[in-house]
């Protein structure tokens, strides 16, 4: 009998995570059999899908913003150096690179207590996830297609002095 209660505790979980959309009104898409809610965001530098999903057996909440881009296969080694480097020293979640398809995600996670999700921490891994990924975009775009080093490129994100010379 104990496993139902607590079957039907993270089906709760799943359906504040449905909640949550739809009082915010934002457009979504519930799939169901995987506890996943898939949704579009436009942030300054792109157009974002966005995955939640809720592990029921984990008590897990998870976000992925997937990066609206492939990374050829010549550039991911670079492409991996600046998600190393921008993932050391981050405080709430990290970038992933599927090296063999060049896929990029930004990726949040956060357990909830005994089936209980709060709607104030969903929507503040939402707005924090999407942000980080939409500052650092740019970034991995310069690396691919502006033969940036990933050094200069991470460096230029998080705010570090550039010395640009002009005498050379």
């Amino acid at each position: 009998g104990g496993s139902m209660a607590k079957e039907n505790e993270m089906a709760t979980a799943f359906e504040t995570l449905i909640g949550i959309f739809e009082e915010d009104g934002l457009r979504h898409r519930v799939i169901p059999d995987r506890h996943l809610v898939e949704a579009g965001f436009r942030g300054e530098a792109g157009r974002y899908l966005l995955h939640f999903h809720v592990d029921e057996g984990e008590g897990v909440f998870q976000i992925f913003v997937m990066l609206p881009c492939f990374i050829p296969e010549g550039c991911r080694l670079a492409v991996a150096e600046a998600i190393c480097r921008a993932n050391f020293g981050m405080k709430v979640g990290n970038f992933e690179l599927d090296c063999d398809d060049g896929e990029v995600r930004f990726h949040v996670g956060n357990c909830f207590p005994e089936g209980t999700l709060d709607p104030h921490v969903v929507r503040r891994l939402l707005g924090t996830a999407l942000h980080v990924a939409d500052r650092y975009l740019p970034a991995l775009m310069s690396v691919v297609y502006g033969n940036e080093l990933p050094k200069d490129a991470i460096e230029y994100v998080e705010g570090a002095a550039r010395v640009v010379d002009c005498s050379e």
